[in-house]
């Protein structure tokens, strides 16, 4: 876990001396926010990727059976479930697929945005008024409010 932040540090290091001649990159930076964020996406992604070598324990492996729900030590990082498998194997695994379900609804959400895009923009007098009123009508705030 500790060869993971120091990826993800040098990451946001290595990125932020990259992207200091563009202008994009040092209006990017200067959010207070951006390079943490950078920093744990990263440490997340390196986690997920290596997750083999950093989980003690495939996570569908039961360790004791007889005692379950083991407190976190040592040798179980988060202790284990009522089914005594390990916590932390369990939550190392589960990141790669958390990972993979928010990439592939970040580019659904691309796809369907830019042909939304595209059509707004070429049929502009025909869509804007059909647009605005899917909006709203979308929008749960204008949908479930009584003002």
């Amino acid at each position: 876990m500790g060869g993971a932040a120091v990826l993800a540090l040098g990451v946001v290091a290595a990125l932020r001396r990259r992207v200091r001649a563009t202008a994009p990159g040092r209006r990017f930076f200067r959010h207070p926010t951006a390079g943490p964020g950078v920093f744990v996406l990263t440490f997340f992604v390196t986690i997920a990727i290596a997750a083999p070598v950093v989980a003690p324990y495939p996570p569908y492996y039961q360790i004791d059976i007889e005692h379950p729900n083991h407190p976190p030590s040592a040798q179980f990082l988060l202790g284990t479930d009522p089914l005594s498998r390990d916590v932390w194997s369990r939550v190392v695994y589960g990141a790669r697929v958390s990972l993979g379900i928010g990439a592939v609804a970040m580019l659904v959400a691309a796809t369907v945005g830019t042909a939304v895009g595209a059509v707004a923009g070429y049929f502009r007098r025909w869509w804007t008024p059909h647009s605005c009123g899917s909006s709203t009508w979308a929008s749960p705030c204008r949908a479930f409010s009584s003002c």
